[in-house]
């Protein structure tokens, strides 16, 4: 069932992983992921041997993990594999020999569409109201009318958009739609929830709305969620830790706090080189926890 949200100074950032090449001796034998194996009752999902290869592409990932209840972003440039290793991961691509285990099963199509649900870029929404769209999945579970009914109501007011069932969706503003899209994932009570750039396409100002929104709705369900982004100051915003991509691979995954110490790869380095956004993040967070 679905909770009701509690707005709070975000939660202590999870421990997570690194994917360093080289790791420094005070974090050996501590949450380093390759000797981690598909069983380890920390990680919700789990990726080994992600490869890919398009014309002037190739995406490779030797492992990848994601803790029970936590929010990884994977922040990269355009073209860096972030989509690309998403879609793999939800099961909407073939990656070759990669291995992909959900609480230590196997990842399977109807495992995948059963507890893993996807919000992308552009909202996808059929004509109609909005309460069709947000009951899509639910009726094709061919669950009762009554159960669609109130798990619909409840993704709504979740979302913010109590009352709004039979609102055209011709009518939604860009972000208005978003949360209809993020209500038509949460209803299905997804294991894993993953978000390919959703944000990206509205203004500035209802990206940073929306970005805290999203966070604290997804954090008030105690989903997993990977979420895509090219932006920094939305990565930070939203996750507990950030993985970041550059040319099909991960050279850096860590909990947000510490992203900014043990950085060996110089182009990682000059990629966070403190600027106006990392300035307004630690206010913005400074402020938080005075005020919260």
């Amino acid at each position: 069932m679905m909770r009701n949200i509690v707005s709070e100074t975000r939660q202590n950032a999870r421990a997570t992983i690194l994917l360093e090449p080289t790791i420094p001796k005070s974090k050996q034998g501590v949450d380093d992921f390759r000797v981690i194996g598909a069983w380890d009752s920390r990680y919700k999902l789990v990726a080994e041997d992600v490869w890919l290869s398009y014309p002037g592409f190739e995406l490779n990932v030797d492992r990848f993990g994601l803790k029970q209840g936590e929010i990884v972003s994977l922040l990269g440039p355009s073209g860096s594999g972030k989509s690309t290793l998403l879609m793999c991961l939800a099961g909407l691509e073939s990656s070759g020999k990669a291995k992909v285990f959900l609480d230590g099963t196997l990842l399977s199509r109807s495992l995948s569409q059963k507890n893993i649900a996807t919000v992308f870029q552009t909202p996808y929404l059929f004509k109609g109201n909005v309460a069709y769209n947000v009951g899509y999945g639910l009726r094709m579970r061919n669950l009762a009318k009554a159960e669609i009914k109130a798990r619909v109501e409840e993704a709504l007011e979740l979302v913010g958009l109590k009352g709004w069932e039979r609102r055209s969706i011709l009518g939604l503003s860009g972000g208005e739609a978003q949360r209809v899209a993020l209500a038509r994932g949460l209803v299905l009570n997804p294991q894993v929830m993953m978000l390919d750039e959703p944000l990206s396409s509205l203004d500035e100002a209802m990206r940073k709305t929306l970005a805290v929104e999203f966070s604290e709705i997804l954090r008030s369900q105690g989903v997993t969620v990977l979420y895509v982004t090219h932006s920094k100051q939305e990565a930070f915003t939203v996750s507990d830790s950030v993985a970041i991509m550059k040319s099909g691979k991960i050279l850096v995954h860590d909990k947000v706090k510490n992203l900014f110490s043990d950085l060996q790869d110089p182009w990682v380095q000059h990629f966070l080189a403190p600027d106006d956004w990392w300035l307004r993040f630690q206010s913005c967070t400074t402020q938080t926890v005075r005020t919260g």
